[in-house]
């Protein structure tokens, strides 16, 4: 009977570390997916904020958007590049790729 349960207590703390090992891999796969989509999106990001503006210009005409604080353009674009690249990066979060 104790050579049995001594067997269970070795084969558990493997158990455990594959499934660290696997936890491991997949978060660093979702960050080199985020940070290579996030470079690309900056990439375009003319495009991809025309694709975000698109129904507010189509709403208010002539009206255009204005920073509130002297880092709001890049933080404005920082947000839209990183909100793109985590659209990508969904897929790889849920293990589908």
């Amino acid at each position: 009977m104790t050579v049995s349960r001594q067997h269970a207590s070795e084969h558990r703390p493997q158990v455990l570390m594959d499934h660290v090992r696997e936890l491991r891999n997949r978060l660093m796969l979702v960050v080199v997916v985020l940070l290579l989509a996030s470079s690309i999106a900056y990439v375009f990001r003319e495009q991809v904020i025309m694709v975000v503006l698109e129904p507010y210009a189509a709403a208010s005409g002539d009206q255009r958007l204005m920073y509130l604080n002297p880092a709001g353009g890049f933080s404005f674009i920082f947000l839209v590049t990183l909100y793109a690249a985590i659209a990508v990066t969904i897929p790889a979060l849920r293990g589908s790729w």
